[in-house]
C-alpha cells in the first residue's frame, strides 16, 4: 500500500510504500500510524493493491508494516483527490498537502488499545509476561493515551506481544470528553450597557469582548467561538459569566428562524439558476457579480437552505477570520446551533470538535477562512467563495495553493455546485465568465434600492500648484464638516499605516534603512519608533542625522497615524478612531473599533484596507480616500486591478442606508483604476485591463510561475536563480522571463533574485519542477510559486 506521511520537510518524498498486516483492512482515505525512520507518524493511505513480490521492483524485504489503522481519522475520498490535486498543481509534496488537511493536535490525542486475543505464551520474557498479565488483569485491555502512560518497557512488552499474535493493538481518536458545550449569549442589554458606562476603561478587555458581540446580540456561541470571535481569553469569557453579562443558552432551544427577506428580481433570477443546479447535482459554475449592498449573502443563504433541504452539505469560505462572526450568526439564525467554524483563530480542541462534526455530518454547514477548504466534507453540494477576488484567498507559504482553484476542482468531484461571488471579480474569473465558461450571474442595485453614492475625485496636483497642499484638501474638509454637523460618519481611508514611509535629512539626503531589509524605515511618532514592516526590526526614532548631525530630519509620506492627527487638529471635537495594523495588535481591538464606529461612539474612522471589506455602517454618508496612489506605482501587473477593487469595495461603504458621498484625492487622476472606481463601471474596467494584460501576456491569458531564489549571501542567491534558469532553458513550451532581482532584493537578511515563468493557460506547472538539488542547497533556498498573486 501507497501512504503518504504527514511530513513538510524538504526532501521528503510524496509517498512511500508500506506492508498491510494480515487480517488488517484499510482503505484510500485511512489514517494510519507507520514507522518513518526512528519516529513514528500519522500518514494517510493513497492506494491499496495486491502485487506479487516479483512484481514490485524492488526486494520486499525491506518493505515496513504499517502499525496500525487509526479509527475516526479518515478523509473522504473527494478530498484525498483534491489533495492529490494540490500536490500536482502546486508542485508540493503530497505529505504537505495532506498535513493541511489534518486536524490539530490529533497525534496528542489519539489512544492505542491492546486487548487480549492468544493463550500461547511459551517463549515470552519476563516483562511480556507481567504485561499480558496486566492486561487481562484490566479486563482483558488496556488503553494507553498521552494521559496514561504504561512506560516505556511496558509499552515496549505490549508492541512485542502485538507481534506474537497474544494481543490486538488498536488505535484510535478518542471520543469527545464534552460533545455538546454550553452556548453562550449576551446577557440583559440594559446590564452591559451599564457596565460599558463604568467599566469599559477598567476593564477594556470584557469590554472589547461584549462591543464584538453587540452587533449580533441573539447569537448563540461557544466559549471557543467567543474567544476566537472577540480575539479574548478564557479568562475574560469566565468573568464575563460569572457577571452574567454572557448567559447560557439552552442548546435544544433554538430560536425560530426569521422569515428570508424579500428578494429583488435579480436575486430571485440568480437564486432561481443556482437552485436549479443543486438540484441537479450537475457541478455547475457560477460568477455573482453584485454591486456593494446588492444582497449577495441573501443568496448565499438561499443556496444553503436548498442544499441542505436536498440532504447534503454546504461550504462557506470568507476571505478573512474577521467576517466570520457576523456570517456564523446569520447561519445559525437561519439553519440552527449546528454550524461547523473552521479557522486558525480557535483553539486546537475546539477546531478538532468543528473537524469531527464536520466530517461524522452532524455539521451539515462549514464556515471558515482559507484552510476550511480541507473540511473533511463527504457529501458536499454546495461551495460558496465569498470576495472571490480577495489576495488572502492565496497561501504564502508551503503549500503555496489557490483556494479558488481548488474549491472548483473539490466542487468538481462532489458534482457540488460552485459560486463564486464579488463586487469586483478578478479579472481571470470574469475573463471566464465572459467566454461563457462560468456562469455569469448579476445584481446591479443595491438590494436596498438605495443609491449608489456620488464620487467626486480631486487632482492634488491642482492644490500644489495652487500652493495649498494639504492632507486633507478644501473639498475633503468641507465634506467632513458637513458629515459632522449632520450627526452622520465619516471614514477616511490611506492604505499605509504608520506616521510616514521615511525620515530624510534636509542636509546631506540620508535616510534611515533596514538592516536586513532593501526598504526605508517608518516612522511611528507616537511610538517614537522607526520600524520595518516586513522583518520587524525597529530603533529609536531620530533627533539628528547620523550622517552629518544635523537636526533638519523631515518626515516623507503619510500614513493612517499623520491622518489620524491632522483630522484631531481639524476637528477637535469629533470623536476620531484608527484602525490599521498597528491599533490592531491589541487584543479584541479591531472588534472594538469597529463596534464604537457601528454603535455611534466614534465619528470618524481612519484606518487602511481594514475597513475596506465586508463591513456594514448604517450612518456612514462620507468616504474620504486621502490619497489613491499609495498601490498605483507597484511594480507589479496587478496594480491597477487591486486599486480599482480596493477603491470601490471602500467606496461601497458609503450611503447604504442614507444619501452617500465619495470623494478620492490622487496626483493621477486619469488613471484607469481611479477613473473606473469612480464611475462604479466595472464592466468598463475590466475591458480596458483585459487588453493590456493579453498584450503584455498576463493571465488570463497565461498561466504564472514565479521562482524566487534567497541567500544570506547575494552571489548565493544571484547563482541559484541562474542554475534554475538554465535548467528551463531551451524549452519550447515555456517562455521565461529574467532572471532579476526582485522588486525587494533583500528580505529578513536575505538577498532575493526571481524569473518568471509564462505557461499556456490552464498548463501544467510539473515542466517547471525543478530537481530537489536546485531547491535546497548549501548557499540557497529555491521557492516555486505556483500561480503568484504578488511578484514583489
Amino acid at each position: 500500500m501507497d501512504v503518504a506521511p504527514d511530513m513538510t520537510a524538504p526532501g521528503v518524498a510524496s509517498s512511500y510504500t508500506y506492508l498491510l498486516p494480515e487480517g488488517t483492512e484499510a482503505q484510500r482515505g485511512d489514517a494510519v500510524l507507520i514507522p518513518f525512520g526512528p519516529r513514528t507518524v500519522v500518514g494517510y493511505v493513497l492506494e491499496v493493491r495486491d502485487t506479487a513480490p516479483e512484481d514490485l521492483g524492488f526486494d520486499p524485504a525491506g518493505l515496513k508494516e504499517i502499525q496500525s489503522v487509526i479509527d475516526g481519522l479518515s478523509l473522504p475520498g473527494s478530498l484525498m483527490t483534491t489533495l492529490r490535486f494540490l500536490s500536482e498543481q502546486y508542485l508540493t509534496p503530497f505529505g504537505a498537502a495532506v498535513a493541511s488537511a489534518m486536524p490539530p493536535g490529533v497525534r496528542s490525542r489519539l489512544s492505542t488499545t491492546y486487548r487480549a486475543i492468544g493463550k500461547d505464551e511459551e517463549g515470552l520474557t519476563r516483562a511480556q509476561r507481567e504485561a499480558l498479565c496486566m492486561v487481562r488483569e484490566m479486563g482483558g485491555q488496556i488503553t494507553e493515551s498521552k494521559r496514561r502512560r504504561t512506560g516505556r518497557a511496558a509499552g515496549s512488552a505490549l508492541r512485542a506481544l502485538v507481534s506474537k499474535g497474544l494481543l490486538e493493538r488498536t488505535v484510535s481518536l478518542p471520543p469527545e470528553r464534552h460533545p455538546s458545550p454550553r452556548l453562550l449569549r449576551l446577557g440583559d442589554p440594559e446590564q452591559i450597557e451599564s457596565f460599558l458606562a463604568s467599566e469599559a476603561k477598567r476593564r477594556p478587555a470584557q469590554a472589547a469582548c461584549l462591543l464584538a458581540l453587540r452587533d449580533t446580540p441573539d447569537a448563540r456561541l461557544t466559549s471557543g467561538e467567543v474567544r476566537a470571535i472577540a480575539g479574548v481569553t478564557t479568562t475574560i469569557v469566565t468573568k464575563l459569566a460569572q457577571a452574567g453579562l454572557l448567559v447560557e443558552s439552552e442548546p435544544d432551544l433554538p430560536k425560530p428562524a426569521p422569515a428570508p427577506k424579500r428578494l429583488t428580481g435579480k436575486q430571485s433570477a440568480a437564486v432561481k439558476r443556482i437552485v436549479a443546479s443543486i438540484r441537479r447535482a450537475d457541478g455547475r459554475r457560477f460568477l455573482l457579480h453584485g454591486v456593494t449592498g446588492s444582497g449577495k449573502t441573501e443568496v448565499y443563504l438561499r443556496a444553503v437552505a436548498e442544499t441542505l433541504a436536498g440532504g447534503r452539505q454546504a461550504l462557506y469560505l470568507v476571505p478573512e477570520i474577521a467576517l466570520t462572526a457576523q456570517v456564523i450568526t446569520q447561519l445559525r439564525d437561519r439553519f440552527g446551533p449546528d454550524i461547523a467554524l473552521m479557522h486558525s483563530g480557535l483553539a486546537e480542541g475546539e477546531r478538532l470538535r468543528h473537524w469531527r462534526r464536520a466530517r461524522s455530518g452532524e455539521a451539515p454547514v462549514v464556515l471558515g477562512a482559507r484552510s476550511a477548504i480541507f473540511a473533511p466534507l463527504a457529501n458536499l453540494g454546495l461551495v460558496v467563495v465569498d470576495e472571490e477576488h480577495e489576495g488572502t484567498y492565496k497561501q504564502d507559504s508551503a503549500p503555496r495553493y489557490r483556494l479558488r482553484e481548488l474549491a472548483e476542482f473539490r466542487a468538481k468531484q462532489s458534482s457540488a455546485t460552485l459560486v463564486l461571488g464579488s463586487a469586483t471579480p478578478s479579472v481571470e474569473s470574469f475573463h471566464r465568465a465572459d467566454g461563457g465558461d462560468i456562469e455569469l450571474l448579476t445584481l446591479p442595485r443595491r438590494a436596498t434600492e438605495a443609491e449608489l453614492p456620488d464620487v467626486t475625485v480631486i487632482d492634488l496636483r491642482e492644490l500644489f500648484r495652487a500652493r495649498q497642499p494639504a492632507i486633507l484638501g478644501p473639498e475633503l474638509s468641507d465634506a467632513l464638516s458637513e458629515t459632522l454637523a449632520s450627526g452622520a460618519q465619516a471614514m477616511l481611508f490611506i492604505n499605509r499605516r504608520a506616521f510616514a514611509s521615511a525620515l530624510l535629512c534636509r542636509d546631506c539626503g540620508f535616510v534611515p534603512k533596514c538592516e536586513s531589509c532593501s526598504v526605508s524605515l517608518t516612522l511611528h511618532r507616537r511610538a517614537r519608533r522607526l520600524r520595518c514592516h516586513h522583518c520587524g526590526y525597529n530603533r529609536p526614532a531620530l533627533d539628528s542625522c547620523p550622517a552629518c548631525e544635523s537636526p533638519r530630519l523631515r518626515p516623507l509620506g503619510l500614513g493612517t497615524e499623520k491622518v489620524e492627527e491632522v483630522a484631531r487638529e481639524q476637528f477637535p471635537e469629533a470623536r476620531i478612531g484608527r484602525l490599521d495594523r498597528d491599533t490592531a495588535r491589541r487584543r479584541g481591538a479591531i472588534e472594538t473599533i469597529l463596534a464604537q464606529l457601528r454603535e455611534g461612539e466614534l465619528d470618524v474612522l481612519v484606518g487602511t484596507q481594514m475597513i475596506a471589506k465586508g463591513l456594514d455602517f448604517p450612518n456612514v454618508s462620507l468616504v474620504g480616500v486621502v490619497t489613491a496612489d499609495t498601490g498605483l506605482n507597484v511594480p507589479d501587473f496587478r496594480s491597477t486591478e487591486r486599486t480599482f477593487q480596493l477603491l470601490t469595495q471602500m467606496a461601497g461603504r458609503a450611503g447604504r442606508h442614507r444619501p452617500g458621498r465619495v470623494i478620492i484625492q490622487t496626483f493621477q487622476p486619469n488613471h484607469p483604476a481611479v477613473q473606473f472606481a469612480a464611475a462604479q463601471d466595472y464592466d468598463a474596467f475590466y475591458r480596458a485591463e483585459i487588453v493590456e494584460r493579453k498584450e503584455a501576456r498576463y493571465p488570463p491569458y497565461v498561466r504564472l510561475v514565479n521562482i524566487v531564489a534567497s541567500s544570506a549571501d547575494r552571489d548565493g542567491a544571484e547563482g541559484a536563480i541562474r542554475k534554475a534558469a538554465e535548467f528551463l532553458q531551451d524549452r519550447p513550451d515555456l517562455v521565461v522571463v529574467g532572471p532579476a532581482e526582485c522588486p525587494f532584493e533583500r528580505l529578513h537578511g536575505r538577498w532575493r533574485y526571481h524569473l518568471l515563468v509564462k505557461l499556456p493557460p490552464g498548463g501544467d506547472p510539473e515542466v517547471v519542477r525543478l530537481p530537489r538539488d536546485l531547491l535546497v542547497s548549501r548557499d540557497a533556498q529555491v521557492i516555486v510559486d505556483v500561480d503568484p498573486m504578488s511578484l514583489l
